[in-house]
């Protein structure tokens, strides 16, 4: 690292937002993603807004995102962007104001305010904006220190650097593994797993890498004038390695979020001295949330017209729309029931009333598949029991009903139902590759369940 040592042209502050005054900054976040063995090309989206934090006495504080717009990569070989229509997301985070306290120019992590009617993801831009206007007030003469912070990553430690080479700089680094980061899985998702299920809910505890095998950081530069923040630079890397908990330093995929702003005014404020106080306000955390879906409930056409959508878009060889269109298919198949499911699989085998000599063969045989594999994907409890059944019908591959029932035993939590469902298997094949699993499975349910007739 460069030399810490010397004068620099920072002056002594209590703070950088001051009381009674309001100011204004353009916000822009870029997030672009790059994957090794492919070629050099970027994924990636833009947003811009305008910031606005309101100074109060005591320095409470009001926070406004304003007038947003999102970009998205005009080629994947260029740095520009083009605008997309996004006037929902400005509408949606314009509503409602942010209401928080500075503390020596940190966030009070207990003091975060938002209205009660304040969607889940735009109090999460919100908080990531927030997040990187904190910056510790130092002495003019500290030219390193470590300071905890808490912000959407959960308390952490980062550490400030002034150099000579920057006069008028400070910077900040962070690791975000070291940081008390929830863990978003209770398992690891496997990768040989056959159930494409995501085990769902997190634990508030430090990462390890063997759960999150990522290299992330944060490396910030905030470019100070006499009395304020006039810009500040935010970068966060993430690297994904796979191997990491072995020793292994090569990384598959890369994925840095950007943050600027640059400062636009300061004014007085002149009439109103305090926040006003509001019973529509609710604490917040300052963690980032992770929404819970909301119940949907998606009919049996809606998931056959998807289906026919998908073999459509196979026959006549548009594969550029069909990730996104299987993407959709999986998504409805999550959010409709165990009948509608059951009744759609039914309806393709029995190749929709034409088994008489009038069955498209191809189409059938496609819709099976798409179908099937769909159960996977979607994993919910409803799917899997649809996907035992289809089983027990001989309508999947011995390979592919081995693998399932050995994941199903050991990666999920077994129901009634789902054991009923294996044993008839058993029952049918009297092989030890089902009755093995359904051991498995049985003692789970013994050790769980408080139904003594199921016990018995």
């Amino acid at each position: 690292s460069p030399s810490a040592s010397g004068e620099n042209s920072l002056v002594s502050r209590d703070a950088y937002f001051t009381e009674q005054n309001s100011y204004s900054y353009t916000y822009t976040s870029t997030v672009e993603s790059s994957f090794v063995g492919t070629t050099p090309s970027k994924s990636g989206f833009q947003y811009t807004c305008s910031v606005i934090i309101r100074v109060y006495t005591g320095f409470k504080s009001e926070f406004k995102v304003e007038n947003c717009n999102v970009h998205k990569r005009v080629d994947s070989e260029t740095e520009e962007y083009t605008k997309v229509l996004s006037n929902q997301l400005s509408a949606d985070v314009s509503r409602y104001p942010l209401h928080f306290t500075f503390t020596n120019n940190q966030i009070d992590a207990s003091s975060i305010q938002v209205h009660k009617d304040e969607p889940v993801y735009t109090a999460n831009i919100k908080r990531g904006i927030l997040s990187a206007l904190q910056l510790g007030v130092l002495s003019p003469n500290e030219k390193q220190k470590t300071l905890s912070q808490v912000d959407i990553f959960g308390p952490c430690n980062v550490h400030y650097s002034m150099y000579d080479h920057s006069p008028g700089s400070i910077f900040t680094y962070r690791d975000l593994t070291m940081c008390e980061m929830p863990q978003i899985y209770t398992l690891q998702m496997r990768f040989f797993s056959v159930i494409k299920k995501i085990h769902g809910g997190y634990r508030q505890r430090q990462t390890s890498e063997p759960i999150y095998p990522f290299r992330s950081t944060v490396n910030c530069e905030y470019k100070i004038s006499d009395t304020l923040i006039s810009s500040i630079d935010c970068l966060q890397r993430q690297s994904f390695r796979p191997s990491a908990n072995n020793g292994s330093i090569y990384a598959t995929a890369i994925t840095d979020v950007r943050q600027k702003f640059q400062f636009r005014s300061a004014t007085p404020l002149t009439s109103v001295d305090e926040i006003e106080s509001s019973a529509d306000m609710k604490t917040i955390d300052f963690l980032f949330q992770f929404s819970e879906e909301e119940e949907v409930s998606v009919s049996q056409e809606i998931v056959q017209n998807q289906l026919d959508a998908l073999v459509k878009s196979f026959r006549e060889l548009d594969l550029q729309a069909w990730p996104e269109l299987y993407q959709d298919f999986v998504w409805f198949m999550k959010h409709s029931t165990e009948e509608n499911l059951q009744l759609i699989i039914n309806d393709v085998l029995d190749c929709h009333g034409n088994k008489n000599g009038t069955c498209d063969l191809e189409k059938k045989m496609l819709e099976e598949e798409y179908f099937v594999d769909g159960l996977l994907s979607c994993a919910t409890q409803a799917c899997i029991t649809v996907f035992t059944r289809c089983i027990k019908e001989d309508h999947v591959t011995w390979f592919t009903s081995r693998y399932f029932l050995y994941d199903l035993a050991i990666n999920h939590e077994p129901t009634e139902q789902s054991g009923q469902l294996v044993l008839d298997i058993c029952k049918k094949t009297n092989s030890t590759s089902c009755w093995l699993p359904l051991s498995v499975m049985v003692n789970k349910l013994y050790t769980t369940t408080n139904n003594q007739d199921l016990k018995q």
